[in-house]
Parts: structure tokens; C-alpha cells; sequence
């Protein structure tokens, strides 16, 4: 699904019971498509949409990873979903918190087999505060 414009493509789909994937190891340009939230303790560009869709939605997000076992075999591994956390600071500090542990879970997946990340592409671009 093209990121513009997608959020009816997107609820179409999660409406017939069927998931979407979000791929949240990406730099958000910012401020235009992300917001700046820590990620292995600096902030980077990260994208609210995850957020967004689980707040408009009421929907959990299912972390999940794929690694290879020495044996060449692959294995997708699905994770406790994260439900939605209110926060008494409003709605840009829900989505902050929300993306932040996102992030966090990310991280954890990250480090269960760092070898495998491509730690070389631009997730910490420079941003400014």
C-alpha cells in the first residue's frame, strides 16, 4: 500500500481481519512523516503512522522478526501484541510514548541477532530539536 494517502486502504484491509506490516526500522523525514523518538539511545526520525493507525484503530500491535538459523533455514517469530497506552499529556505525547515502545521492542528484537540488522544504512540521520 503506497504511504500516501493509505489510511482507507489500510482500514479496508484490517476490516476483513487481514494485517498490515509496517516496517519501523526506516528514518521518518522529519517533521513531515515522523517524530524524533530514541532509538539505541539517540533520537531519530521515527514514524507516527504506526501510532496513528493503532490510536484511530483501537487495534494492538503485533511485533514480529524474521532471522536465519545457521542452517539456512528462516523464521518468522511473532511476538505479545502492544496494546495502546493513554497518556495524561494529550495526543502528541501519546503518540510519542506509543512510537517510543515500539521502538524500544524493536531494539530487543534488534539485539536477539544484531549480526543480522543492517546496521550500516541512515536510521540516525541529523535531525534537529
Amino acid at each position: 500500500i503506497p504511504k500516501k494517502n493509505s489510511l482507507t486502504q489500510v482500514c479496508d484491509v484490517l476490516e476483513k481481519n487481514n494485517a498490515v506490516v509496517f516496517v519501523m526500522d526506516q528514518h521518518a523525514s522529519l517533521p513531515k512523516d515522523g517524530i524524533a523518538v530514541e532509538f539505541f539511545g539517540k533520537k531519530t526520525g521515527t514514524y507516527r503512522s504506526l501510532a496513528t493507525l493503532a490510536r484511530y484503530t483501537n487495534l494492538p500491535v503485533v511485533p514480529a522478526a524474521s532471522y536465519r538459523k545457521p542452517n539456512g533455514q528462516h523464521v518468522l517469530k511473532f511476538y505479545d501484541p502492544i496494546p495502546w497506552e493513554e497518556s495524561a499529556g494529550g495526543h502528541h505525547e501519546e503518540i510519542y510514548q506509543n512510537t517510543l515502545r515500539y521502538n524500544q521492542i524493536l531494539e530487543k528484537l534488534i539485539l536477539e541477532h544484531p549480526e543480522q540488522w543492517l546496521w550500516t544504512h541512515r536510521r540516525w540521520k541529523r535531525i534537529r530539536e
